[in-house]
C-alpha cells in the first residue's frame, strides 16, 4: 500500500521482501535518487529487516554524476537554441528550480534541471553575452543573480506583477530552464508559457 502510493511522489521505489535481491534493490533506487534529485521509497519487510546480506554490493559505489549528453542531441539542441534567439525579436528567459528531462517544443525549449543539476554557470554566462531579459519562477528564485541588468524579475503565473506580465507577454521566443509545472508556483497552472 505505502510503495503504491510512493509511486506518484518519487524517482523510484521498491519494497524488499527477498534477501538475495535486497542490496541490488536499494542500489538501484539509490543510484535513481542520486540521478534524477528526486526522493526514492524503499519499503523493508519486517521478517527481513535483521537478516545478513552479502557486503560485495558495497565495492560499487553509487552513482554520484549524471551521465553525459548525447552529442547528437545536444548538437540538435544547441542548433535550436541559437536559431531561436536568432530569429526572436524579444526572447526572454525563465529559470526555474525543476530537473528532470528535456523538452523540445514549438517555439520554447524547456530544459529541466537548471538549479538542482548545476548548470547555473552556464545560463549566466548564456545571459550576460546574448544580453536576453531573464526572469525566474518562484522556485528558481536565488538561482540567478538579481543585479545583473538582464534581470526583469519573477513569473509567477496569474499572480506575476503586472509589469512583469507585460515583459512576459511580449516575448516572441522563451528558452525556459528548469521548468517545474505544479500549482503552489504557477498559481492553478494559470499560465500560458
Amino acid at each position: 500500500m505505502y510503495q503504491e502510493m510512493a509511486k506518484h511522489i518519487t524517482a523510484a521505489t521498491t519494497d524488499i521482501d527477498h534477501v538475495p535481491s535486497a542490496a541490488s534493490e536499494i542500489d538501484r533506487v539509490l543510484n535513481t535518487m542520486m540521478k534524477e534529485s528526486r526522493p526514492i521509497y524503499i519499503g523493508l519487510s519486517v521478517d527481513i529487516a535483521y537478516e545478513i546480506i552479502s557486503g560485495a554490493p558495497l565495492d560499487m559505489p553509487i552513482v554520484g554524476s549524471l551521465p553525459l549528453n548525447d552529442p547528437g542531441l545536444e548538437a540538435k539542441v544547441i542548433s535550436q537554441i541559437r536559431s531561436g534567439l536568432g530569429d526572436a525579436r524579444n526572447p526572454i528567459l525563465i529559470l526555474d528550480g525543476g530537473e528532470s528531462l528535456m523538452c523540445i517544443s514549438y517555439r520554447k525549449l524547456a530544459c529541466e534541471g537548471a538549479v538542482r543539476h548545476g548548470v547555473l554557470q552556464e545560463i549566466h554566462e548564456l545571459i550576460v553575452q546574448a544580453n536576453i531579459p531573464s526572469f525566474t519562477r518562484v522556485m528558481g528564485e536565488g538561482g540567478l543573480n538579481e543585479i545583473i541588468s538582464q534581470f526583469s524579475g519573477v513569473h509567477q503565473g496569474a499572480g506575476t506583477h503586472p509589469g512583469v506580465k507585460e515583459a512576459l507577454e511580449q516575448a516572441d521566443y522563451v528558452l525556459w530552464v528548469g521548468n517545474y509545472p505544479v500549482r503552489v508556483t504557477s498559481v492553478t497552472f494559470l499560465h500560458r508559457y
